[in-house]
């Protein structure tokens, strides 16, 4: 029985969207490729009767079912009359009426009266013809990838009851907890029939995890990145995961069914029954980050620096006699002049509102300029001098370099005392503001 027990892993061999959904028109009619397996192992096997399998009477009261069932999941509803006149015209002698009766019995080690059996015989037809019009509303559907997306949220936010969402996944899990009310759920005995019996179902969950990533990709597109066309640069920091910003508003409501954040580790994929979908790790990385560094948008950072003496190698011709640092922000520009002798300035940065930094150096005849530009510029500038040194070499000043060289500097030596720069230096990689293209895959 191991080919049984493998058979699900032949759906993998699907090798693009149309076989998949080909596979998924399968289901809903007399080819689906589970049904059809448990037939023939019950018909190959049904001649060595003293042989016992896994799920034996499972698998012959199943054959029994189909005899009556509908072939076709999309004719309609089924019509039973070929059971009714077994178990009613020609009474309950006649052999389809008993084999099915015997079959039943043993199925589901059931003693009630007669009566009993030809009702719960009947309501097992119909319930397996309701599981086949079920798959068959799932292959029609196929094509709705916001379909896709709410069976798939049903079973990550309740996958001990998918039964109780909307659509025909659900609608075919009902069909199922029906026949296990009737034939009795799965024990280690039955698991191979109901793994079987279900294996339609699993082939619509992998089919419609792909197509919810799909969903998700379009909607990240929609309402994320089309919506940051425009926003000037200073602003996306707030706009994207400031309070109630678009970056939070997506994973709260688009993805939240499929993350979950845990103790030391941040977002990561949520896992149910082996599954999670195809998000990719830089849209985890970016969430990740992002969650750290939220509090820093919209809010305004003291960075206070007390300015140590410059120099240059000893043996230079010149040194630095004077050093500026210009903050450039929408309110003015600060600046801290450092002319050798103590001296301290406070810089009060805001993400929405500050920009760019320069740095200038007065050695000699010349003024040497170090540029860090963009919203980020001042984060740059801060981690240039994460520990309040910076030792410049004239290759940082390629305009000026044969300049200096002429003068003998071989390095200029700049040091700060810096306090309060950790906020503005984690803003560097924890405040998004470029998202990527691509955050869920898509075939």
């Amino acid at each position: 029985m191991d080919f049984a027990e493998r058979f699900d892993e032949g759906k993998l061999k699907q090798r693009d969207h149309d076989e998949w959904t080909n596979l998924l028109d399968r289901m809903a009619t007399g080819d689906n490729p589970y049904f059809r397996l448990m037939e023939d192992i019950y018909a190959q096997l049904s001649v060595f009767e003293e042989i016992e399998y896994p799920s034996k009477e499972k698998l012959e009261f199943f054959a029994e079912i189909q005899s009556y069932s509908i072939s076709d999941g999309r004719a309609g509803r089924g019509n039973n009359k070929l059971l009714k006149k077994a178990l009613g015209k020609f009474g309950k002698v006649g052999k389809a009426a008993k084999k099915g009766l015997k079959v039943y019995t043993k199925a589901t080690k059931d003693s009630g009266s007669g009566d009993d059996n030809d009702k719960v015989l009947d309501d097992s037809v119909k319930a397996v013809d309701a599981y086949k019009q079920a798959l068959a509303e799932v292959a029609f559907k196929a094509s709705s990838r916001s379909q896709s997306l709410d069976s798939i949220t049903t079973l990550f936010t309740n996958p001990d009851a998918p039964e109780k969402g909307n659509g025909p996944v659900a609608s075919a899990w009902v069909s199922v907890k029906q026949l296990q009310s009737l034939v009795g759920r799965p024990v280690s005995t039955t698991r191979l029939f109901w793994k079987l019996f279900t294996g339609p179902i699993d082939t619509a969950y992998d089919y419609m995890q792909r197509e919810s990533s799909c969903e998700i990709q379009t909607r990240w597109e929609n309402n994320v990145l089309a919506a940051l066309d425009g926003v000037p640069r200073n602003e996306l920091g707030n706009t994207l995961v400031g309070e109630g910003g678009l970056l939070w508003n997506f994973v709260n409501t688009e993805v939240s069914p499929f993350v979950s954040k845990e103790y030391k580790r941040g977002y990561v994929k949520s896992d149910v029954n082996s599954r999670s979908l195809q998000l990719t790790e830089t849209f985890l990385d970016i969430v990740n980050k992002a969650s750290n560094g939220a509090f820093v948008v919209g809010n305004e950072f003291v960075v206070s620096m007390n300015a140590l003496p410059s120099g240059a190698n000893p043996d230079a011709k010149v040194s630095p006699y004077a050093t500026f640092i210009d903050l450039h922000c929408s309110d003015g520009t600060q600046t801290m002049a450092n002319y050798n002798y103590p001296t301290q300035h406070d810089f009060r940065w805001s993400l929405e509102t500050c920009g760019d930094v320069t740095l200038r150096i007065d050695i000699g005849q010349l003024t040497l300029l170090k540029d860090y530009n963009g919203v980020k510029g001042f984060s740059k500038f801060l981690v240039d001098f994460q520990d309040g040194r910076r030792v410049f070499t004239p290759d940082d000043f390629p305009n000026q370099r044969a300049q200096l060289a002429n003068l003998g500097v071989r390095y200029i030596d700049l040091n700060y005392e810096i306090h309060g720069q950790r906020p503005v230096v984690q803003m560097l990689d924890t405040v998004p503001l470029d998202m990527p293209p691509t955050i869920a895959y898509c075939w």
